[in-house]
């Protein structure tokens, strides 16, 4: 199976994947502690 014929034949399967990974991007984002942030001075 191409690449490119997965998501036009499976696209509720494609769209899982899609939020799948984005959720677990807004969790690892939400779990990064303060002191790993880069320090930002306002002008």
């Amino acid at each position: 199976m191409s690449i490119m014929r997965l998501p036009l034949d499976r696209p509720v399967t494609t769209v899982m994947l899609f939020l799948s990974i984005g959720l677990l991007g807004l969790i690892s984002y939400t779990r990064i502690p303060q002191e790993l942030f880069p320090s930002m001075e306002y002008p």
